[in-house]
């Protein structure tokens, strides 16, 4: 009976999961195609808050932002995505403003396929602008034998 209740997970090695996740965000990069500065740090492995004690279960995330450009542009790159990113498999699951004193516009993608979501939002004004974008995974488990403990 206890594997019956059991939720399944798709089943990814911790580096293909990141190399997944980055494919992804240099793919919403190019549809962005806004030149400017794009922070450095690549995907990260988290626990999962369903299972935070597994050895296996494991979340990718990988959090950029792009800056150094006019702010319209941003606004500009973040409509490509809106327009584009839907013809790829990404669901648009929200789109309007962050109740924030900027009212900074953001949009919630997710793709079920791939079991990824994306949190774009523009944030700050003028040319101090930039646009932030989170990527996160579902919880993925790495096949059998293998521990993710030594991937965090």
């Amino acid at each position: 009976m206890s594997g019956e209740s059991e939720k399944q997970y798709f089943e990814k090695t911790v580096d293909a999961a990141r190399a997944e996740a980055k494919d992804i965000s240099s793919n919403v990069l190019d549809i962005v195609a806004v030149q400017g500065e794009v922070s450095e740090p690549g995907p990260g492995v988290d626990v999962c808050a369903e299972a935070p004690d597994s050895d296996r279960l494991f979340k990718i995330y990988h959090a950029w932002s792009l800056s150094g450009v006019p702010r319209h542009l941003l606004e500009e790159g973040m409509d490509r995505a809106r327009n584009s990113l839907p013809g790829e498999g990404w669901e648009i699951a929200e789109d309007g403003e962050k109740n924030n004193a900027n009212r900074s516009p953001r949009i919630l993608f997710e793709n079920r396929e791939v079991e990824y979501a994306i949190n774009m939002t523009l944030v700050g004004s003028g040319d101090d602008s930039l646009l932030s974008v989170s990527l996160v995974s579902a919880c993925f488990s790495t096949p059998q034998g293998q521990s993710v403990r030594d991937k965090y």
